[in-house]
């Protein structure tokens, strides 16, 4: 039999099909391991899981929609999203998420903009978005006249923004961008 034909829903969950798998309010502490391969859709509502890791996830390359809604998740490692290429819809809402630089490269991923942080303690009853862009994102813009001997009309103006990004280990990345426009206040 081909691996398609050979899936097996794991126990305490139901499987309408192959690529949707429910483990909704089965009081798992982890996320099952024998998942069906060609998965898309994962629910994990209303369980006890406390860490989300790539060991628990590798073998889903197809994963579209991971609903981890009241559970316990404290911590989500990036890593764990590493092979999921496809995922493009995490949803947290009702967890005790520790907000660090750490899921800033999750971001993207969350389902609603609103899920709020339980820990560290300044950033209690914040949103995980809110959150993450002011711990783990700095951007400085520096607006100066340029030199006037420039060639074009008007006043010359250049911009420098910098982005400042830290990554899982908190180590800090940079990138700088210089633009030159020219502005005409008789316009």
């Amino acid at each position: 039999t081909s691996v398609v034909e050979s899936w097996l829903c794991p126990s305490k969950c139901v499987c309408p099909t192959e690529m949707i798998v429910r483990c909704d309010n089965a009081q798992l502490d982890r996320v099952p391991s024998n998942l069906p391969p060609y998965t898309t859709e994962l629910s994990l509502q209303n369980n006890r899981i406390r860490v989300v890791t790539g060991q628990h996830l590798r073998l889903l390359p197809y994963l579209e929609k991971l609903d981890l809604s009241n559970n316990s998740v404290k911590m989500i490692a990036a890593s764990a999203m590493d092979t999921l290429s496809s995922l493009h819809r995490l949803i947290i809402v009702g967890n005790p998420v520790h907000c660090s630089c750490a899921l800033l490269p999750l971001l993207n991923l969350f389902e609603y903009d609103d899920d709020l942080c339980s820990s560290p303690e300044e950033f209690q009853g914040k949103t995980i978005h809110e959150s993450l862009k002011m711990t783990c994102i700095k951007s400085d813009r520096n607006i100066r006249e340029a030199d006037s001997s420039a060639s074009g009309s008007g006043l010359p103006l250049e911009f420098d923004l910098t982005l400042t990004l830290f990554d899982a280990n908190c180590s800090e990345w940079t990138a700088s961008h210089r633009q030159r426009y020219f502005f005409d206040p008789k316009n």
